[in-house]
């Protein structure tokens, strides 16, 4: 378990030698996980709907190793609604909305997702490397909350996944 103020996360299946923290190609600190390693980080984002204040979410990654392109390597969903990154895609769903686009796997990317206020133009923005790659309007009434909220977990037997950063905040 690693804690810092109200951030924590839980790391399984470990072993510190072929995962956990790793320099990659660039000489960057990267938390690497692979086989049955799993991170995982209790935020519950879904936990409300956040149209009101709209929200951003931010991974700095990259998928390598893969053995199955549709693989789930960060996933946040629970029902119909959250997010999922596969080795070469991501999506973000609502209650009445999807959006998502794909990339390519071994590179070091920052993947984004922003959900405009609905006071604003109630746009889904998909964004690789700041380029957007993705858009789709959400329905005045859409709804955002997950029913039973879940936190972030990341990692898969089928894909190697590196990762840089995480950050998720309001507006």
């Amino acid at each position: 378990v690693w804690e810092s103020g109200n951030i924590s996360a839980q790391f399984q299946n470990f072993n510190f030698v072929s995962d956990g923290w790793k320099q990659d190609e660039d000489d960057n600190t990267v938390l690497r996980v692979t086989g049955d390693a799993r991170l995982h980080i209790p935020y519950r984002m879904f936990a409300y709907d956040f149209r009101t204040t709209g929200k951003t979410i931010e991974f700095e990654m990259a998928t390598r190793e893969v053995l199955n392109y549709d693989a789930e390597v960060v996933n946040c969903f629970s029902g119909d609604r959250g997010f999922t990154i596969t080795a070469q895609q991501l999506k973000l769903a609502s209650e009445q909305s999807q959006m998502g686009t794909r990339y390519k796997e071994d590179e070091h990317l920052r993947v984004t997702f922003v959900v405009e206020k609905k006071s604003e133009n109630r746009l889904l923005l998909c964004y690789i490397n700041g380029i957007m790659s993705g858009a789709a309007q959400y329905p005045t009434d859409d709804d955002f909350s997950q029913a039973d909220p879940v936190g972030i977990t990341i990692g898969s037997n089928q894909c190697t996944t590196d990762l840089y950063n995480i950050r998720v905040y309001d507006n």
